[in-house]
């Protein structure tokens, strides 16, 4: 293994046990990453010369102002020319099977807010994403949330070794859905369930559905593009109101906050946002959208995971630097199943 990338490891879980009794979960990622930061050159210039260890890059960033100290020191983000700086974070670990491959995790301080408003932030951000792939010889480059939308927002094509991870997310919001239904003992077909957001996983969340039998409703919620509240129509909290299973994949989890109180009692909400959720729903169930495989887990953990809970968004760049491109999403939904993807969290 690289034994500098190693090194660098040991010490971004050394910091984090040392960070996170002071500040909490929210210093998981952010000393190392600035530590993995001063240590960049030397990492990249090491990587020329070993052998590939790496298959897949998976990049993270804070979904909010609020985050940054999941992923750097506030005062290192304060400054602009660091919000485009890509930094070590962990790895995340070749699963039993060996059919996986084994990712590497960076990530660097720019928030949604900042991509959004910057299009040369995320020229940059992809530039440097290219060029560390490059050295690490990987194959896929999976971008975590809304990214790859918003680099597409600004006209930026995501053409290898990048994936979109439009088919992980929706492979993991399924296969959440699924446990879920079993769990509650509840029939998907005869289930009221409502997507909320209207955005390219939406639909394709609705589309699978509505090929399996379901009832699926799209509520129009929150876009990382708009700069005021969307108004939901009286015709979408009725649908709400007639929900049995809601499916929240908006902008940010605290989107479908004001729209609690429109549940009914025992309604089930599954979360697949960055960032989460964090206010329980008191009068149902709340379940975070994630999977996992034997063997396979984050060193150290993502904030706001469990160490073997893997996100839909990276799941998509897994298959693809072990298996190529899966242009359908039944066939994609068969191989990640192969590979041993199930639920995590869902007992």
């Amino acid at each position: 293994m690289n034994v500098v990338l190693f090194t660098t490891v040991i010490l971004r879980t050394s910091l984090v046990k040392k960070t996170t009794k002071r500040v909490g979960e929210a210093a998981q990622m952010s000393w190392v990453l600035f530590a993995t930061f001063v240590l960049q050159k030397p990492l990249l210039l090491a990587a020329n010369h070993l052998p590939s260890f790496f298959d897949y890059v998976f990049f993270v960033y804070p979904g909010t102002e609020s985050d940054m100290n999941g992923v750097v020191p506030k005062w290192f983000a304060k400054n602009p020319r660091f919000r485009t700086q890509i930094c070590f974070g962990g790895i995340l670990t070749k699963a039993n099977t060996g059919l996986s491959g084994r990712g590497i995790i960076v990530g660097a301080p720019n928030t949604v807010r900042n991509m959004v408003a910057s299009e040369e932030e995320c020229i940059l951000l992809k530039q440097r994403l290219e060029e560390f792939a490059n050295c690490f010889s990987v194959n896929a480059i999976a971008i975590a949330g809304r990214g790859p939308s918003i680099l597409l927002h600004h006209g930026i094509m995501l053409d290898e070794p990048f994936v979109h991870g439009r088919k992980g997310m929706v492979f993991c919001t399924i296969m959440t859905l699924e446990a879920v239904a079993k769990k509650h003992q509840m029939s998907l077909q005869d289930a009221n369930i409502v997507i909320f957001g209207a955005g390219d996983v939406g639909k394709s969340i609705a589309d699978f559905l509505i090929a399996e039998q379901c009832k699926a409703t799209i509520v129009t919620a929150q876009s990382v593009f708009d700069k005021s509240d969307i108004h939901v129509a009286n015709s979408d909290i009725d649908a709400l109101r007639e929900a049995d299973i809601v499916i929240v994949i908006s902008a940010k989890g605290s989107d479908i906050y004001p729209h609690m109180k429109n549940l009914k009692d025992g309604a089930i909400i599954i979360d697949d946002t960055h960032p989460r959720m964090l206010r329980p729903f008191r009068r149902g169930f709340v379940y975070r959208a994630a999977l996992a495989m034997d063997g396979s887990w984050f060193i150290p953990r993502l904030p706001v995971y469990g160490s073997k809970s893997i996100p839909g968004c990276v799941v998509e760049a897994m298959i693809h630097a072990t298996h190529g491109e899966i242009s359908n999403q039944e066939e994609f939904n068969k191989v990640a199943r192969e590979i041993g993807l199930r639920t995590y969290g869902i007992e």
